[in-house]
């Protein structure tokens, strides 16, 4: 009898069972990154050396949980040149609180979530400022050729990462050559001896195609060191390409775009995938980001399109000062519209993300309606959003912090003694929702406004009410809460109606620096009986030369001996244009404000 037959079929059955496997579909990828690349303090537009070392791990994954992502894309090595773990070859983020890396792994796989290191491949600012040789400088973009000097540093980076985090996998960006034409730098000739196998001819010598030749050979290099570096240590471990230019001469047709496990574009044109597809791994996995480049991306179109569940989704944004975003619960509950560049975008993932929250999603922030009482001392405050939704309330706190459910809840109507700063918020189901509504009812509430300089038609709010109706602008400039002024100054008189006792008086604005939005460089406060003779009240100063990126929403006031007035003026001085270290260097400058106070 035969007894090679049926082994040979339940080797065949267990190829085919193993076969199948692998080609099962595998979840998708809804991925997202908080970009700890960017922020203040650095000597290019990279953030500082310890920028972000303070970053809780624990709240990271909460906050990557709560988005409801799969996968988290943090960081081994960001562009500074430092790591985010501790104890590595490459010397840690000054002052690294937490192993931020290390954590994260182990907190996300806690939570069945996939975790990403990150490393910069053509641009480390550590490594230029201590290879000057070595490097185009150190700018915030692609400027380090791929020496064997260089390589050798990466791949021990790599091997010693993959090695002590145990991450699933990471991302490899601006994996391309300096930017810029070829100075072919010492280092330079050398490599191209060591690639083109012949000597360097000369800088006129080398024609626009052997310097292709050479500058796709640099990349081939530089992938097979990171390749050899992650798989030897770990042959599961994931490498995620991201690429904005899947098209470029350099990589097309590469060993990297074939070999890669993961590619992702990250250009907002989704046909750059379908029309490259031939140049991939059968492999390769295929991601589209869809948030990181403002209102260039538009993953609201991309995500209600027929084809939304066949696509691996990545987005990224750079953190709020305290190192995370949003909280999700307000990306989930505010409208969509009312947040912009990322934030909106981001909402628009936390909801794809979120499918099984769809019921929640339709809850939208609290509205109200002001009323004030004729005593000129009170008013009445009007709930007129729907809250009849089982386990909907609305809380309310009177001194501007944010309510949380154990503020009290508001009724239907609801009568307050002025001044006040009121802020509503919606819960549901026991916790709250985020989408506050916010007033300040002051003396100067509902007064007429006289503006010396008229606003930019583009944002003037409901024209100088605007200023004392008590609403109360958020971080978004299009809400239509905000009148802004184009390279102009503020100049509002508020006539109070009566003489009134005061002893202070504010003004709100906006700062949103990569919307060209700007604090005020000074902030004058004047106070008089007949509207022709005044007197300063207080000043407010702002360093005209500083800025950061930091979105934010501020009040500056004056508060003074108690003094009676029947008109108040604030001017806000707009600092003219953006300045000197700014995108828009030179480009008019605007101020947002919204309300004036006076108590």
């Amino acid at each position: 009898m035969n007894t090679r037959i049926p082994v040979l079929l339940l080797l065949l059955q267990f190829i085919a069972l193993s076969c199948g496997e692998s080609v099962k579909e595998a979840p998708q990828i809804k991925a997202f990154c908080i970009d700890f690349n960017w922020g203040p303090g650095g000597v290019n537009a990279f953030a500082g050396p310890g920028h972000w070392a303070a970053a809780d791990p624990a709240e990271h994954v909460r906050w990557y949980e709560d988005l409801g992502c799969n996968v988290i894309q943090a960081f081994a090595v960001s562009c500074n040149g430092h790591a985010w773990y501790k104890n590595g070859f490459v010397p840690e983020q000054p002052g690294l609180k937490y192993d931020f890396l290390t954590e994260m792994v182990r907190l996300g796989h806690e939570r069945k979530m996939k975790v990403f290191g990150y490393f910069c491949v053509g641009a480390n600012t550590k490594w230029g400022q201590e290879h000057p040789e070595l490097s185009y400088g150190f700018p915030a973009a692609p400027h380090i050729p791929f020496t064997n000097e260089y390589l050798d540093y990466l791949s021990a980076s790599i091997s010693d990462a993959v090695r002590k985090t145990h991450m699933d996998g990471f991302m490899i960006d601006w994996a391309w050559n300096p930017d810029g034409p070829m100075r072919w730098l010492e280092c330079e000739k050398r490599m191209y001896a060591e690639l083109m196998d012949e000597p360097f001819p000369g800088k006129d010598a080398v024609t626009p195609e052997r310097e292709l030749q050479f500058r796709r050979k640099a990349i081939d290099r530089c992938w097979n060191r990171i390749r050899d570096a992650a798989k030897d240590e770990n042959p599961e471990c994931i490498i995620w390409l991201s690429c904005n230019q899947l098209t470029h001469p350099d990589i097309a047709g590469s060993a990297l775009l074939r070999e890669v496990d993961w590619i992702m574009n990250e250009a907002p044109d989704t046909g750059e995938l379908e029309s490259m597809k031939g140049n991939f791994g059968a492999h390769s996995r295929l991601l589209q980001c869809m948030v990181g480049w403002g209102d260039r991306h538009n993953p609201k179109k991309i995500l209600s399109s027929e084809k939304a569940g066949s696509i691996n989704v990545y987005g990224f944004s750079a953190p709020l000062p305290n190192s995370l975003l949003l909280p999700v619960s307000e990306y989930l509950s505010r409208p969509i519209d009312s947040l912009v560049g990322n934030d909106r975008n981001v909402a628009v993932l936390a909801r794809y993300f979120n499918q099984a929250k769809l019921e929640e999603l339709r809850i939208e922030p609290p509205s109200f309606a002001l009323m004030p009482m004729a005593t000129g001392d009170s008013i009445e405050i009007t709930l007129r959003s729907d809250t009849t939704a089982k386990g909907v309330q609305v809380h309310y706190t009177l001194d501007g912090s944010d309510p949380d459910t154990n503020a009290p809840v508001f009724t239907r109507s609801m009568r307050f003694a002025i001044p006040l700063e009121f802020k509503g918020g919606v819960s549901y189901n026991g916790s709250i929702m985020g989408g506050d509504a916010s007033f300040a009812v002051t003396r100067a509430f509902g007064c007429p406004v006289d503006l010396k300089n008229a606003p930019s038609p583009k944002y003037r709010g409901n024209g100088p009410s605007s200023l004392t109706d008590g609403i109360l602008g958020n971080t978004s400039y299009t809400s239509g809460t905000w009148i802004g002024f184009e390279g102009g100054d503020l100049d509002a008189v508020v006539d109070l109606g009566e003489p009134r006792v005061i002893r202070e008086i504010s003004l709100g604005y906006m700062v949103y620096p990569f919307a060209w939005i700007f604090e005020p460089v000074g902030i004058q406060f004047h106070v008089s009986q007949d509207g022709s003779h005044w007197r300063t009240a207080g000043e407010v100063r702002h360093e005209a030369g500083a800025w950061n990126s930091e979105i934010r929403v501020r009040r500056d006031s004056a508060a003074f001996p108690p003094t009676q007035a029947k008109f108040v003026r604030v001017i806000a001085k707009n600092r003219g244009v953006c300045p000197p270290d700014h995108p828009g260097k030179g480009g008019r400058a605007w101020i947002f404000v919204d309300e004036i106070s006076a108590k």
